[in-house]
């Protein structure tokens, strides 16, 4: 920083760019601070500190009541600088993704993605990913009462759904991962289905790397407003039921807000959750009945179809659905009972009230 603002001065007097062995210094010095492992916001702050002295400096210089000279040492700043900033940085990150593994790379284009953070370019350019417009930001949540994930392992899933192509991605805790899938239908009136179909295979991925079940949201937004998108699709993830996901039942695991609208509104209502909780304590008292109704309503209420997913006779689905009805006061084939009874459904298989 010495170095530059010296050299600063010095060339600013004569008018003059800098020299290819003044870019040669400033490269060397970039990369030896990224090859000794300065993070990338350690590096911005330093650009920012040395551009902040700089312009202090010229101020002190340059006395209270030379405005020309000011005018024209913050031109040639303007004009020259950017050129130093520009081979610092790319240097610095050469050398800082030549030891970075490029899952770790990836999680912090992520972050730096859902933080509107402008180094997203950098990450973006050294791992030669374009930056797009909007994403479908995909949480996918591993099943509650399941062992949490060391951070060895995180790495290892990551290196893993690397395989199947490279989208910015983190685990955002031991059970939580993120990822970032381009999605070019983002001011449309739903999901993509092409960026929707990649969720499904991300998901199902996962499922089968760690044998645990998990509940996956989505939400679409656009760069630079990811934040929102985020908390949407965790809010979903976290009221959507957790299943298996591997083999054709992965896509019932993935769900957007349509999918899960009333849980979502429901899980900010506690006196409604509660109630809901209490007709859930009635079907706990019936085996399989909440398996059941599950099923009924995955399948449309059609009964050989749900029969066959159960793998039981169509007459043991019509005593369980009597016995629903029983225990809960509620047809589960009615309007009212299908209204009740599949919220009541789905916060169970959340897992929510497990906790």
């Amino acid at each position: 920083m010495i170095f530059l603002r010296r050299r600063v001065a010095e060339l600013s007097a004569q008018d003059g760019p800098f020299t290819s062995d003044d870019l040669g210094v400033m490269a060397e010095m970039g990369r030896l601070r990224g090859a000794g492992g300065l993070t990338l916001p350690a590096h911005r702050h330093a650009l920012t500190l040395h551009t902040s002295l700089t312009l202090r400096e010229i101020s002190e210089l340059s006395g209270p009541h030379d405005l020309e000279e000011i005018k024209r040492l913050i031109g040639w700043v303007t004009t020259h600088g950017e050129a130093g900033q520009q081979v610092y940085t790319q240097a610095f990150m050469a050398a800082r993704d030549a030891v970075l593994p490029v899952g770790l790379r990836l999680g912090q284009l992520a972050e730096a993605l859902l933080g509107n953070d402008p180094a997203a370019a950098d990450h973006a350019a050294g791992l030669r990913l374009p930056l797009h417009d909007g994403y479908l930001v995909t949480v996918v949540r591993i099943g509650d009462r399941q062992p949490v994930l060391p951070e060895e392992a995180q790495a290892e899933i990551v290196r893993e759904l690397l395989t199947a192509g490279q989208v910015p991605m983190c685990f955002t805790g031991p059970g939580e991962l993120v990822a970032l899938i381009p999605e070019p239908d983002v001011d449309g009136a739903g999901v993509g289905a092409q960026a929707r179909d990649r969720a499904v295979a991300l998901t199902r991925r996962l499922g089968e790397l760690t044998g645990l079940q998990c509940a996956a949201g989505v939400a679409a937004g656009r760069r630079g407003r990811l934040a929102a998108a985020f908390d949407q699709a965790r809010q979903i993830s976290r009221v959507a039921p957790v299943r298996a996901v591997t083999g054709s039942a992965v896509t019932d695991a993935v769900h957007q807000l349509a999918d899960v609208f009333v849980e979502f509104g429901v899980a900010g209502t506690p006196p409604i959750d509660e109630w809901l909780s209490t007709i859930a304590e009635r079907l706990a008292n019936g085996p399989d009945l909440v398996v059941t109704l599950d099923a009924y309503y995955r399948n449309d209420l059609h009964r050989i179809r749900t029969a066959a997913a159960l793998h039981i006779h169509p007459r043991t689905l019509d005593y369980r659905l009597q016995r629903a009805r029983r225990a809960t006061g509620l047809d589960p084939s009615s309007v009212r009972g299908i209204r009740v009874l599949s919220a009541v459904v789905t916060r169970a298989l959340s897992g929510v009230w497990l906790e």
